[in-house]
This record gives C-alpha cells, sequence and structure tokens, in this order.
C-alpha cells in the first residue's frame, strides 16, 4: 500500500510537471512566470515557501525575484556564489538536499532568524550551460524530509523554467526596444511616413497622423496622392524608379512648405519593400529668407536714394541760389514773393533730401538725449 501510494503520488507530480511546463511556457511576462514558477516549485515538492533567484553579473550574487511562504525581507537577500544552498547549488551547478536544515554549517542564520526551516532543497536552473538563477523550495514540517524523487521533480522543473525565463527576458527586450523605437518614432517633429512598394501609408508618427488628422477615415492604408495631392507621391515614384533618396520641395494648399526626403528600402534579396518618406516644416525658413530679401531690397534702395539725393542736392542748390540773387536784384513785389516761394519750396525740398540721407546712411547706433518734437517734425516731413 505504501508503494502504491508512493506510485501515486508520483504519478500525479509527473502530471503535474507536464501541466506546469505548459502553463509557464505561455507565460512571457517575466515577473508573472517567475512568481508562477515559485508557485508550482512549492506545490509539487510539498513545501511550505520557496523562492526563484536569478543571476546578477552587475551585484555578482544571486537576487531573490519572486517568492511564496517568506516576507518581504527575501527581496533584499543577496547570494553569492559558494555561499548557503543556494549560493552552492549554482556554483557547483548541481540540485541539493539538507533536510535538518537547522544543523546544518552552511545555513545561512539571516535566514534562520526569519524562517522556521526544517529542510530544503534547491536546483539550478541554467540554460545552454549558463547560469540563469535557482529555484529553491523549503518546509518548515518538524520531521519533514525531502527526497530524491523531490529534487528529481524540481529538476524536471528547471528545464523548462530556463527555456521560459529566457524567452521572457527576451521577449522584454524585445518589448522595451520596440516601445523605445516608437518614443522615438512619435516624439520627432518632422512628418515620417512607411509606405509599402504601392505607396500606400502602413505606419506614421505622431507629427505625420496629427497633420493629416482632418481626413476622414484616417491615414493608414491611403496614398499620399490621397492624402496631399497629385504632386505628392512624385518623389516616391521618383525613389522607386532611380532606388535612392530623393528630396524635393513641396507647398500645400495652405500655403506651409516642406521639405520631402524619400528613401527606398529593400530585403537582403534587393526586392524593394517599401518607402520611408520625411518631411520637415520648412515654412518658417521660407519666412526668413523672404525677409531677407526684403531687407537686401531695402538695402539697396537705401543705396539708391542717397546717389539721387546727392543728385538733386547740386540743382536744389542752383535754385535756391538763384532765386535768392533774384530777390537782391528786384523790387518788384509780385516779383519777389514768387521768388520767396521758389526759395522756400526749394529749401522745403533741400531738407527732404537731407532726411532722405540720413535715413539712408549707415551709421553707429548711440545713446544720447534727443528732442521728441524734432523726432516727430523729422519722421512727418519724411513721411
Amino acid at each position: 500500500r505504501r508503494a502504491q501510494d508512493a506510485l501515486l503520488f508520483r504519478t500525479s507530480q509527473l502530471e503535474a510537471i507536464r501541466a506546469v511546463t505548459s502553463e509557464i511556457t505561455r507565460e512571457l511576462d517575466l515577473p508573472t512566470l517567475l512568481g508562477l514558477i515559485a508557485q508550482r516549485a512549492m506545490e509539487l515538492v510539498g513545501g511550505q515557501a520557496a523562492v526563484v533567484s536569478l543571476w546578477s553579473e552587475a551585484e555578482r550574487a544571486l537576487v531573490p525575484r519572486a517568492w511564496r511562504g517568506y516576507g518581504e525581507w527575501m527581496g533584499k537577500l543577496r547570494t553569492p556564489l559558494g555561499v548557503g544552498l543556494s549560493g552552492g547549488v549554482a556554483h557547483r551547478r548541481r540540485g541539493m538536499i539538507v533536510n535538518e536544515y537547522g544543523a546544518w554549517p552552511s545555513a545561512r542564520g539571516e535566514i534562520l532568524e526569519r524562517a522556521p526551516i526544517t529542510s530544503a532543497l534547491a536546483e539550478p536552473v541554467v540554460y545552454h550551460e549558463r547560469l540563469i538563477g535557482v529555484i529553491a523550495a523549503s518546509s518548515a514540517e518538524p520531521g519533514r524530509r525531502f527526497l530524491e524523487e523531490d529534487l528529481r521533480a524540481l529538476r524536471l522543473l528547471a528545464n523548462p523554467a530556463a527555456i521560459a525565463i529566457e524567452n521572457a527576458r527576451l521577449f522584454g527586450e524585445v518589448s522595451r526596444v520596440k516601445s523605445e523605437w516608437e518614443n522615438t518614432f512619435d516624439a520627432t517633429v518632422e512628418l515620417i511616413a512607411v509606405l509599402d512598394p504601392s505607396r500606400r501609408v502602413v505606419r506614421a508618427n505622431r507629427a505625420f497622423l496629427q497633420r493629416h488628422a482632418a481626413i476622414p477615415g484616417g491615414v493608414l492604408g491611403r496614398t499620399c496622392r490621397e492624402l496631399a495631392g497629385e504632386a505628392a507621391d512624385c518623389g516616391q515614384r521618383c525613389c522607386l524608379a532611380l532606388g535612392r533618396a530623393v528630396t524635393e520641395e513641396r507647398e500645400t494648399a495652405e500655403g506651409a512648405a516642406y521639405l520631402q526626403t524619400c528613401s527606398p528600402f529593400r530585403s537582403d534579396q534587393g526586392e524593394p519593400l517599401g518607402i520611408v518618406q520625411i518631411s520637415t516644416d520648412v515654412t518658417a525658413q521660407r519666412r526668413l529668407q523672404q525677409q531677407l530679401v526684403q531687407s537686401e531690397k531695402m538695402a539697396a534702395m537705401g543705396r539708391l536714394i542717397s546717389g539721387v539725393a546727392h543728385e538733386l542736392n547740386n540743382p536744389l542748390a542752383a535754385v535756391s541760389g538763384m532765386a535768392q540773387l533774384l530777390l537782391l536784384g528786384t523790387e518788384e513785389a509780385s516779383l519777389r514773393e514768387s521768388l520767396s516761394i521758389i526759395t522756400g519750396e526749394a529749401d522745403r525740398a533741400a531738407k527732404i533730401v537731407r532726411n532722405l540721407l540720413s535715413f539712408a546712411r549707415p551709421h553707429r547706433p548711440d545713446r544720447r538725449a534727443v528732442s521728441i518734437h524734432n523726432l516727430i517734425e523729422n519722421a512727418l516731413a519724411l513721411r
């Protein structure tokens, strides 16, 4: 009957291992997976506690990542190679049973102070001869002794656990890299779109989606001709035909200017896979260029005004001088009135010329007291 009971227990244990293996290989979230392994390891050997520790190269120690039946203090424990049960198992890469744990010379005092362990066992988790970690289980039941069958069962769990942990790590790393790439993709202010060989948008960053947010039905699956007009896909067709990047400047109906670069990408066999289109908003730069051109026009106008003013000064001086000479040589009232008008208008024209010269002539800015009245009068005269 004892043999029959033992056989039934081992059969149920193997069935449990099969179920656990199927369970853990489906889990890709590492913290959830480790907690599941700890729970199933404890149930598998009939213990009251279990812990899964992973090897940390940075700390050069085993770090508890999931546990059952222990307090939060377990998370602060660090186990170097060769220290205690888990460290010894990791160092030798071979499982071990310690019954009468309290009398074992290598028992760790910081564990015995917090957990009344009577017996324990541990098995290394190894993936392609690389240490992943250790699965350890313990019992606080007086007189409880673990057997080699328990260690064998834990070993049967450790083998698929190593593969599952490595898969979960790789999945987590891929997810992290994917998240970083997506965040970088969406953080840039340039409008970026990935198009398939038929020039339909298969992926776009946040800036591109916001730019075309008013398009009914969204942008994915649409061609750029549908999104921005017939001229929008010229660069895409050219880059596919030429097999290299093509850059062109494009203006929207709203007056915005974009510098658009279309770059083809291909498979290792040289087959076209699609196009990466990057559009940079250069509207502000174009406005600055226009302002610069206008400033250059004003500078040229200033030089022209300066030259014209100099040319006008000489005839104005002659007109004013001749009018004043005529005033000196006549006493006729009507003639003197006409000459006075000529002199006054010539002086007024000369003043305007001086204002134009002052406006056009380059000068170093200086700080000094000025008359507001004179400034206003000069400005009005120039106006």
